[in-house]
């Protein structure tokens, strides 16, 4: 009954063959071999040959190779290429599903897995058995369950292997009792580069075949590095064959018949929700550095009057594209701390349009809602249990949603001490566990705190501005988390020059407004001067500048649309002082000036 020559004379096994497959049996006509992982395979059997726990549990991420490993072992064993202890050995893949599948009635389960128990026993020393779905029957927290019961029974046999994620093996280890003392837990090791390649090349044949296409020669190498940079929550080599076979399939349906980079970054844009556009500008080997040696016009297309602040965040961004960032954190961390209105917010935004393509990826937590020490839970998820369970966390779900993403926590000083916490643990390993267990990826997200903590000292203090606000950062922040952010960012108040180059921004904005009904409105240098002066405040910046836009000048625009003064297609130009504006409608060297109120 022991297996002899090439595959003849394997044993025949009644149970086994009625809730599984003879894996070695099945891959000894297969000619293209598994990538095969010795030390792995080392491991394995050496844990498959104790006298001791005889059971071995494959626990790593989806996508991690556990059951690539177990078929590169069947395979092994079938064509003699397996460690000697394992030469006689037959593999067996059982589907739990079918062992549970119409067992209705008490004792049902137990009776199938005590008789599938006794056949495995009986193969001791030329059995190793996959059981694929195990955790189906230890989902009880019950010793007396009868998936607890069956299961035990089954690891009794001995020589089972159970390949389980994390999440699955951290409930068995709670549902089934003694649960080391039954199996030997072996974690997936990472791959390195070049056994990720080897394993996306024998799969080639199979991608090439399906999809009737072929892979340019840079394919394989590509996405590995793609998969890397924009997939971290997924793991090699599991994340790079998604990769390809995604691009092989967008090709094939635009009748090309190879795939290259193009492709590649189609098929990662549309799984990570990136525009094209941005995903190849963030992608190894884009081309794209003319973009990065470019940050600070891009920002400052948008944030006026702070240069040295845009310069600072430019500096760390490039870090991050060269990468001669640490590669454990997020893509940056900084504190923006400044007066209010002066643009803190705004960069944010910038920054989420710059890296990400638009201002959605910008993800804004309001501190001030988060002042007692409870507030932790609304963030990361309470675990079961507490109050909330089954809530989503306010900022590890958008992360989870939008992996590549700009987090914004507005007014950080506001926050409870615990809540600011848990920025230690983004800031100094890009990762996150929420109240789930899950473990949320902050490796590309941008992380930003804002703060205007001593601006009312500042107003006074002239050139001893930054060191007000420096002392108050010193004062409110703990040294652990000021030491993990790549800056702190000082603001400096708006000056007129500035504030009139935010009124044209405004404006352009309003412009876009008015476009509805083909209106156009245009500022002479002294209205423009006349509203940056009303539209800023000592104490709140730049901030009522939009509201006085829209009562001084939109809304006498939009009472002369309603009252038929003005007709759509019209151009508009403003003079004078807000609140008694003189305007043109047409050309303003044929018509006389008018008077525009709002009352």
């Amino acid at each position: 009954m022991v297996r002899r020559g090439n595959g003849s004379g394997w044993a025949r096994w009644n149970e086994l063959a009625r809730y599984g497959y003879d894996l070695t049996r099945a891959l000894l006509a297969q000619p293209q071999p598994l990538v095969q992982r010795h030390e792995l395979t080392r491991r394995l059997t050496a844990a498959l040959r104790s006298t001791f726990k005889g059971n071995v549990a494959l626990v790593g991420p989806p996508g991690s190779g556990r059951r690539s490993a177990l078929r590169a072992l069947a395979q092994a064993i079938a064509h003699r290429d397996a460690p000697a202890e394992l030469l006689n050995y037959q593999v067996f893949w059982i589907d739990v599903a079918r062992l549970v599948s119409g067992a209705r009635y008490r004792g049902e389960l137990e009776q199938r897995a005590e008789q599938l128990s006794r056949e495995i026993a009986a193969g001791s020393g030329r059995l190793v058995v996959v059981l694929e779905g195990a955790e189906l029957l230890g989902l009880s927290n019950s010793d007396a369950t009868s998936g607890n019961i069956a299961l035990r029974a089954l690891l009794n046999a001995g020589g089972i292997v159970l390949p389980l994620t994390p999440e699955q093996a951290a409930r068995l280890t709670q549902s089934i009792p003694n649960w080391d003392m039954l199996v030997q837990v072996i974690e997936m090791p990472a791959w390195d580069e070049a056994a990720c390649e080897a394993v996306l090349r024998a799969h080639l044949p199979r991608l090439q075949a399906h999809h009737q296409v072929e892979f340019a020669p840079e394919a394989l190498r590509l996405a590995i590095q793609l998969a890397q940079r924009f997939l971290r929550a997924h793991v090699l080599p599991g994340s790079a064959l998604q990769i390809l076979d995604h691009a092989a399939a967008l090709a094939h349906l635009d009748g090309e018949t190879v795939v290259g980079r193009n492709r590649l970054l189609e098929a990662v844009a549309l799984r990570t929700g990136l525009p094209l556009s941005g995903l190849d500008m963030l992608s190894p080997g884009s081309g794209g550095e003319r973009h990065w040696l470019e940050i600070e016009s891009a920002l400052a297309r948008r944030v006026v009057g702070q240069e040295p602040a845009i310069r600072a965040v430019a500096r760390a961004l490039r870090r991050a594209r060269t990468g001669l960032g640490d590669p454990r954190r997020p893509l940056g961390s900084f504190l923006f701390i400044g007066p209010t209105g002066v643009g803190k917010t705004e960069l944010a935004r910038a920054l989420a349009e710059f890296l990400f393509g638009d201002e959605e990826s910008l993800i804004r937590i309001d501190m001030s809602e988060y002042m007692e020490r409870h507030a932790v839970a609304r963030l990361i998820g309470a675990p079961p249990g507490y109050v909330g369970f089954g809530l989503p966390g306010q900022l590890t779900d958008p992360v989870l949603r939008r992996p590549f993403s700009v987090v914004l926590f507005d007014e950080a000083e506001k926050a409870h001490p615990d809540v600011l916490n848990l920025l230690l643990q983004i800031l100094e390993d890009g990762r996150l566990t929420d109240g789930y267990g899950r473990t949320v990826d902050f490796h590309n997200t941008l992380i930003v705190l804002t703060s205007n903590a001593g601006s009312q000292e500042a107003i006074g203090a002239g050139e001893r501005a930054p060191e007000v606000f420096l002392s108050y950062a010193r004062r409110l922040f703990r040294p652990e988390l000021l030491n993990r952010l790549d800056d702190i960012v000082l603001f400096a108040p708006l000056s007129l020059e500035a504030m009139e180059q935010i009124v044209d921004l405004q404006l352009e904005r309003a412009q876009q407004r008015l476009s509805l009904w083909g209106v156009r409105v245009r500022l002479s240098p002294s209205a423009r001067s006349a509203l940056a002066r009303a539209g800023h405040d000592r104490e709140l910046g730049a901030r009522p500048l939009r509201r006085l836009i829209d009562r001084e000048v939109l809304d006498p625009i939009a009472r002369a649309l309603l009252a038929g003064e003005l007709e759509p297609g019209a151009e508009i130009v403003l003079d004078g002082e807000p609140g008694t504006w003189m305007w043109w409608k047409g050309d303003p060297e044929q018509v006389r000036k008018t008077a525009l109120s709002s009352e």
